[in-house]
């Protein structure tokens, strides 16, 4: 009993330092100006996470990741926040979905579907698509 009392209490501390250390990760505002770190394609970026997800969150996640792809779908998010879904192609299921800066929205606005567009955003991983956060556009 002991020792499983012992082994709990570790598990708490690894799972508090895990957190911590998530929580306090450094966050930086993507900016126009600041060359992206990867530039990319949707279905690229996409097939890298498919073929091995691990290996491919370790080269990307925190990074900026600079993008062109055709808008397939813009929505907002629970917090109002706009965001793109971006494929290689027009008849291409979505492959990218990024949350964009607040200050993107008169740009967001004007975004028809179909159209190529170029965004930059920080990759935090791979649910259904690839996830970017603090997204741009580009162009």
């Amino acid at each position: 009993m002991k020792r499983l009392v012992q082994i709990l209490a570790i598990l708490i501390v690894l799972a508090l330092i895990v957190l911590a250390v998530v929580k306090f990760m450094p966050q930086h505002s993507t900016d126009q100006h600041v060359a992206a770190d990867f530039t990319s394609s949707p279905s690229s970026l996409f097939a890298e996470f498919e073929s091995n997800e691990g290996v491919a969150s370790k080269k990307y996640i925190g990074k900026t990741i600079e993008l062109q792809g055709i808008l397939v779908e813009k929505d907002s998010d629970e917090s109002g926040a706009p965001v793109v879904l971006l494929a290689s192609s027009k008849d291409g299921d979505p492959e990218v979905f990024c949350t964009l800066e607040q200050s993107e929205q008169s740009s967001f606005d004007e975004l028809t579907l179909g159209q190529s567009l170029t965004i930059k955003g920080q990759c935090t991983g791979m649910l259904m698509e690839v996830v970017l956060n603090k997204g741009i556009i580009v162009k």
